[in-house]
């Protein structure tokens, strides 16, 4: 991921610590990270929502809004990108942890701990461990691919839904979908990334073969390349991403 630079919004009750973790985090990496303190629950939210930040790091027992409630309302916002959720933690709060890694955490770690440490720890995080969409699972989107024409057995459809999904979470991924996308379904679905993108571009064919036009065209129809009358898979792809961004209804 890289760990320069970042923007972060930290939630946590106690002032001072906060300002020393913030302080630790702006010297820790280079260029300075940029950090954003919120002492209570709704007030991190109105922060990731202005501030779009890359990490929400937040105090499981937070007053106003609990860590993991806090990941599910961050899950709910039409943000572009999501951010990665850490829960931070105290000993003995085990069946919080459990709650927030439920809800989204791609980590939970123990307080105190070191800033230089906690820059370590998300240096490795990828883009698939950012918070995911609230009520949207890569079954969801399956199901409302077939709806569109699309074969339930194909395991193109499960490639461009899981494409789908992970592009809902950082709406920039979908620029990179050769170089990232594919290659992170493929290490999900035990395949190469050329065999991904190739049954995902299979798929979309059966689909605009013999599936319903109006509702394919209704959702798709600026994807549509004009020579094949079929959109391509990253303009599919983008589209779905951006219904499941938005909300916006995908049955026909």
């Amino acid at each position: 991921m890289g760990g320069t630079g970042l923007r972060w919004v930290l939630a946590m009750s106690d002032p001072g610590s906060a300002a020393r973790l913030a302080a630790g985090l702006s010297q820790a990496s280079s260029p300075p990270a940029q950090v954003c303190w919120a002492p209570d629950g709704p007030a991190a939210l109105a922060l990731v929502r202005r501030e779009m930040p890359d990490l929400l790091a937040a105090d499981l027992a937070l007053p106003g809004l609990e860590g993991a409630a806090l990941f599910q309302r961050v899950g709910r916002l039409s943000l572009p990108t999501l951010p990665w959720a850490v829960g931070l933690s105290l000993p003995g709060m085990e069946g919080m942890e459990r709650i927030a890694r439920n809800a989204g955490a791609c980590l939970v770690l123990q307080k105190p701990l070191p800033a230089p440490w906690l820059c370590h720890a998300v240096e490795s995080l990828v883009p698939d461990q950012r918070l995911p969409r609230r009520q949207v699972t890569v079954g969801a989107v399956e199901r409302a691919l077939w709806q569109l024409g699309f074969s339930a057995a194909s395991r193109g459809t499960r490639y461009l839904a899981m494409a789908a999904e992970l592009c809902g979470r950082d709406m920039a991924l979908c620029g990179r979908l050769t170089g990232t996308v594919y290659p992170l379904v493929a290490r999900k679905a035990g395949q190469s990334a050329q065999r991904v993108e190739h049954a995902i571009r299979r798929a979309i064919d059966a689909a605009w073969a013999g599936g319903p036009r109006e509702a394919q065209y209704r959702l798709f129809g600026n994807t549509i390349e004009a020579k094949r009358g079929k959109p391509t898979a990253g303009g599919m792809i983008a589209r779905m991403a951006e219904l499941l961004r938005t909300g916006m209804e995908i049955e026909s």
